[in-house]
This record gives C-alpha cells, structure tokens and sequence, in this order.
C-alpha cells in the first residue's frame, strides 16, 4: 500500500493536454485565468499563490512567479489589465500582488478567512466576502474601506457582473438527522454606482503596460 499523501503517477487519459507539474506541494483551492494571456494564477493549502506561463505552441507550463501568505490562499482574481492578482486567505488578509515589481501590499482585512475576491473595475473597488458573514467593498486607490454588506450566514461561493452580486451562503438545518447544509442564493445586492464619467476636457489616457 502507498504511503499517505504519496501515489503512483496517474496516466493523463487526454494526451493533449497541458499538465501544470508541481503545481503545488498541497490541494488547489482556486485557479484563474488572466484577463490578457495564457498565465494561469493557482492558489492553494501550502500557502502559495503561483503564476505559470502556459504556452500552448510547446505545450509546457512555465513557472513565472510565486508570492504567499501566513495561511491557505482560498480566492485570486485578475486586474482587468492582467498587471495585478487580488488574494484572499485563511490569515484574514487580502492582498494585491504586483507582478511587474513581485511586491505585494494587504488591501483588506476580515474577522474570518477570505473565501471569495473580485477586482471591480466599474467602480475601481476590491470586494471580499468573508466567513465572518460579511462582503466588504474596498476602495482600490487607497485601500480605504467604503461599505460593509451584512450575511446572515458565511458565504462560500460568489460571482459579480456589475451592479450585481450573487453570494451563496451556507445554512445550518436542524432535523432528525444530522445537520445539512444547503447553498441557497442570497437576495442579489446592487453595487454601488460607477463615478461620473469625465467629460472630453478631462479625459485620461492609458499606455499599454509593458509585459512582465
């Protein structure tokens, strides 16, 4: 018998695939995808949050970069530039990574692990949802908080397409048997409105931003 935590390599029953070897040293707790290339942001257990380059012509996964927290990464989401990923973890902190410069800085803090975070660029703001029974909006310039959104239970799984939020929290049901838990959909709560959009006097120009 295998020893715990320790198998024979499984046959990849799809041979076209791109396999992400070492992907991390314990389970994966969320992937995404850049918003801009083919770099995949994966968060884990042991910590780590990693970027690979996944280069579909070679069929390889290059490793990019990697940053951490003082516990288990459960969420990441993409800056709508691909320049940012938005981190949540078991420690209670948010952070932002900068993968130009690998630095990164806490942007929001919990009572209870982060499960959920999504960068809102409608509104320029960071929201989290928390098992602190709370979804928390985040300024994105200074990192300020702006409103706090009260669950009556913690939410485990949440989307947005703004104005819109759909939070999933998880319910207690006292029965005959066991405790279930059941995942309804919270009533939707609308985002706060977008800033006035500048007049043609004080319009502002991007450039593209360099690849990292």
């Amino acid at each position: 018998m295998a020893a715990f935590g320790h198998h024979a390599p499984v046959a990849n029953p799809n041979p076209g695939d791109i396999e992400v070897a070492n992907a991390a040293t314990d389970g994966i707790s969320c992937v995404t995808w850049s918003p801009t290339a083919n770099f995949l942001a994966v968060g884990s257990w042991d910590h780590q949050i990693r970027v690979w380059d996944v280069q579909t012509s070679s069929g390889q996964a290059v490793p990019k970069a990697a940053t951490s927290h003082d516990g288990p990464v459960l969420c990441a989401a993409w800056s709508s530039d691909g320049a940012r990923v938005f981190t949540g973890s078991c420690d209670k902190t948010a952070k932002v990574w900068d993968l130009a410069s690998s630095s990164h800085t806490q942007v929001a803090a919990h009572d209870a692990p982060i499960k959920n975070i999504f960068w809102v660029s409608e509104i320029n703001m960071i929201v989290t949802s928390s098992w602190d029974k709370t979804i928390k909006y985040w300024d994105g310039r200074s990192g300020a908080a702006v409103a706090t959104l009260q669950l009556p239970e913690r939410p485990y799984c949440m989307d947005i397409r703004y104005p819109l939020s759909a939070p999933c929290e998880a319910r207690s049901r006292a029965g005959p048997t066991p405790a279930t838990h059941e995942l309804p959909v919270s009533s939707t709560a609308r985002l706060p409105p977008p800033p006035p959009t500048p007049t043609a006097a004080h319009r502002c120009w991007l450039p593209r931003l360099a690849q990292w």
